[in-house]
């Protein structure tokens, strides 16, 4: 049940003193507010004392354990949050740690809080209402109507805030306005550090020590991270997962790729890729790849418009043929010149250009087949195979038609004047 998570933090004198609240939470991190573990002395003794309420030892007598910084939850662009995660030096066996909310939706709406008042020793729940706002400091209102029932008072932050029905921890109670007299003052307004900023720093805090250990930046994960997020791994499950996606980049690097014989070093590049895998820079690797892929394709643009200018040349040479109407073999391999400048205009995404190029080569086809109907080295080399222009010249030229109505639409279709 979801009160078995709560925890009491208490200073690390001879005589313990009470200070507020927290939550165990996945990945067994206790989730505190920072002001907390400042009053709590944690910031000069290095650790707190900290209690779990509703468990007992073999006598009876309540828990209690130290707990040490596991991460100060700093970094934030503006201000950090009211947060720290603790590392507890033990947990009860049977302890039961909460799932963290990671989405708005689970944080906000009718919800409340697990309080412990410590003017009343109780602990009592608070119900309110979690606003759809954040503010500029990340935190989320709580507002509390009903002024007959208890409120939060000091020494009630950083008790967990859900939503009703709800399982996960939608946040810490971080700020209550609490007037003169908590209980009897109309003022009943609090702030909650979300639930999604909680997450946000356990997930960072797993990441960090399997990090640690593989001798790497924690920043090497985080597009990992993302994806494992969106697939709602648990800080539970995280460390294994981690530790596979590691393992697998390492024995991927260890692949020496093929030799390519197709110029470009492309087999260097992936090489470099790959070493940048094994070092778990899943950035620098994808870097490498699109900077050869657009050398390649400049390349390739390159060789294409070489190749247009080349085309284009030869047939204005050609079209000299035309002094000679007799010359088939020069319309032929115009036609085909043709043919070839309009695949590569639409390739190259010039579709009225390539119109122009398929209209000159069904002219020329059509001449040629007007003049040597039963000549079939007419249609050699053309991009329409030979078999089709054996089996009907009407489904050749049709070919040839739909390539121009790719081109552009409308277009104007040619008139083929055979029978």
């Amino acid at each position: 049940m979801i009160e078995y998570s709560v925890v009491h933090i208490y200073t690390q004198e001879a005589k313990p003193k009470f200070v507020g609240c927290g939550a165990l939470v996945d990945g067994g991190f206790i989730a505190t507010c920072r002001h907390v573990w400042q009053d709590a002395g944690g910031g000069a003794a290095g650790e707190v004392r900290v209690k779990f309420p509703r468990y007992k030892d073999d006598q009876g007598v309540s828990i209690f354990a130290s707990a040490s910084l596991a991460d100060a939850c700093a970094g934030h662009p503006d201000k950090d949050p009211d947060l720290v995660l603790l590392r507890p030096k033990q947990v009860p066996p049977s302890a039961m740690p909460l799932s963290i909310a990671r989405a708005a939706p689970f944080e906000e709406g009718e919800g409340f809080v697990i309080a412990w008042l410590p003017s009343k020793s109780q602990e009592v729940r608070v119900e309110g209402n979690l606003s759809h706002h954040v503010g500029l400091d990340g935190r989320r209102e709580f507002s509390h109507a009903n002024q007959k029932k208890y409120w939060l008072e000091r020494g009630s932050s950083g008790s967990p805030v859900f939503l009703k029905g709800g399982q996960q921890l939608a946040g810490l109670a971080s700020l209550a306005e609490q007037g003169d007299e908590p209980q009897t003052s109309n003022l009943h307004e609090a702030f909650v550090v979300p639930g999604t900023v909680i997450w946000k720093f356990v997930e960072r805090a797993v990441a960090a020590l399997i990090a640690r250990d593989a001798a790497v930046p924690v920043e090497r994960f985080d597009s990992l991270l993302k994806f494992l997020g969106e697939e709602g791994v648990s800080a539970h499950d995280l460390p294994e997962r981690l530790e596979a996606a590691i393992a697998a980049m390492r024995a991927h690097a260890d692949e020496r790729p093929a030799v390519s014989s197709r110029g470009y070093d492309v087999s260097g590049t992936i090489q470099a890729a790959r070493d940048a895998v094994g070092n778990l820079n899943t950035a620098a690797a994808l870097e490498l790849l699109k900077a050869k892929r657009a050398e390649i394709s400049d390349v390739r643009k390159d060789a294409i418009t070489r190749e247009v200018a080349l085309l284009r040349e030869q047939a204005v040479v050609r079209r000299l043929a035309k002094t000679d109407p007799g010359n088939a073999g020069w319309r032929r391999d115009l036609a085909v010149s043709y043919e070839r400048l309009g695949a590569i205009s639409l390739r190259q995404g010039k579709p009225y250009e390539a119109k122009s190029a398929y209209q000159g080569a069904l002219e020329f086809y059509e001449a040629l087949i007007l003049r040597n109907p039963g000549d079939a080295l007419s249609r050699l080399n053309s991009v329409v195979p030979l078999g089709v222009w054996r089996t009907s010249i009407r489904k050749a030229l049709a070919v040839i038609l739909k390539r121009l109505w790719r081109c552009c639409d409308p277009v104007p279709t040619p008139v083929i004047s055979m029978r």
